[in-house]
């Protein structure tokens, strides 16, 4: 696909028959200024082998807006040390990303190779938190600002840790109806 002078995607065919073709346009991040869209009166698009035969169209660039699909788990303990993945679809991809939990910033976050364009796929271990019963998170491109509209807020519930006791042997003589218990 070209716009306006420039190389503005990859098209990619998704049907076609004698009578229509349609198409797959995949683009790169464009800015657009903060503006909700960007229209791109002239585009054109043409085989490589048959550049005789161009279409010619009105594109527009919309913004998308990232969001979460996923956090798991979605629960820690509250003295932190547990390793969080999170999904984030439309996220700016490749980005160097940023968590910030609660107020604290996290220093172990990781991108994931199985990211994409359409998901970034991140993990990070959790910090301690000594009160709250949840702590509101935020992944952003570190490129922005943690307040920046390409930011996705999440909350992590936190609990408290629970140790488990091994059982006590019986002390005693066990009543021939007593009931059995299996760990």
């Amino acid at each position: 696909l070209f716009a306006d002078g420039g190389v503005a995607g990859t098209v990619f065919v998704s049907t076609s028959s004698d009578a229509l073709t349609e198409l797959v346009v995949v683009t790169p991040a464009v800015d657009l200024q903060g503006a909700v869209s960007l229209a791109s009166p002239r585009s054109t698009v043409y085989a490589v082998a048959r550049p005789d035969r161009v279409a010619t169209f009105a594109f527009t660039f919309n913004r998308v807006t990232p969001s979460l699909q996923s956090v798991s788990p979605s629960a820690a303990v509250r003295t932190g040390g547990v390793l969080v993945t999170v999904v984030l679809a439309n996220f700016p991809y490749p980005a160097d990303v940023g968590v910030a939990f609660g107020s604290a910033t996290v220093s172990d976050v990781s991108v994931l190779s199985v990211s994409s364009a359409a998901a970034t796929v991140i993990t990070f271990t959790t910090l301690a938190s000594a009160s709250a019963s949840s702590v509101s998170c935020r992944a952003y491109p570190k490129a922005c600002p943690v307040a920046c509209g390409q930011a996705v807020a999440f909350d992590v519930a936190m609990l408290e840790a629970v140790q488990l006791l091994p059982p006590l042997p019986s002390t005693g003589a066990v009543a021939a109806d007593a009931p059995v218990v299996s760990v």
